[in-house]
């Protein structure tokens, strides 16, 4: 994990008055579709905007900015319009309205633009800290790591984009090839794990300690 990363915290207006009633489920990725200078302060409630906001906004050098808790909910892709099969899927399994279960990073684009290097590094540097910071056990994986296109079909394609993201955190070994199933016991979902990793004793001690991360989650929200 990247020590010395670390957020600007810029809040928004425009969110829900309750937090989420369980952990978020998935990331939604964004792109503003401007540059920071209007993204900002229109993400932040102003200038008019009284309907739109996100958790968190990444400018094109990797700053992130920190608009709302992300106990909170906000308002960044409420409107779903010719969602897309994985989407439609994530829909039926969690609600409606993806705004009451997900995490929403807007990231410094303009049309036709790829998030940068530094954006790409941001991303992955961002998951690891809330994980680490919050004890999530949102195990990334082709219906975790989602774009907003997915649910929007008028929304910028950042398939490529995401594409760079998965493949950092593949080199980072936080990336699970197989979807995760909410159903499928936690200590099970990481021992397929174990026979690969003996004698990297660096991989083999993150996997131990995401491990643990999991189960004590497991338990924890099973109870509940």
């Amino acid at each position: 994990m990247n020590k010395d990363f670390k957020t600007i915290y810029k809040p928004t207006t425009n969110m829900y008055s309750g937090n989420f009633s369980a952990e978020p489920k998935i990331f939604i990725l964004h792109g503003t579709m401007g540059e920071l200078k209007s993204a900002l302060p229109w993400l932040q409630g102003k200038n008019g905007n009284k309907g739109s906001s996100a958790h968190f906004c990444i400018d094109r050098d990797g700053t992130v900015y920190n608009l709302a808790d992300v106990k909170k909910r906000t308002w960044h892709s409420g409107v779903v319009k010719q969602p897309n099969e994985k989407a439609r899927e994530i829909l039926a399994k969690y609600g409606d309205n993806p705004n009451k279960y997900s995490i929403g990073i807007e990231v410094v684009i303009k049309w036709g633009e790829e998030y940068s290097d530094a954006q790409v590094q941001a991303v992955c540097d961002l998951y690891e800290y809330l994980a680490d910071k919050y004890e999530y056990a949102i195990a990334l994986d082709d219906n975790r790591l989602v774009c907003h296109k997915d649910f929007h079909v008028d929304k910028p394609n950042l398939d490529a984009s995401r594409e760079r993201i998965i493949k950092e955190l593949k080199k980072r070994g936080i990336w699970s090839e197989v979807i995760a199933d909410d159903n499928l016991s936690y200590i099970d979902r990481v021992d397929g794990l174990f026979d690969k990793l003996k004698g990297n004793e660096d991989l083999w001690a993150k996997v131990k300690e995401w491990a643990v991360r999991i189960i004590t989650w497991y338990i924890k929200n099973r109870k509940a």
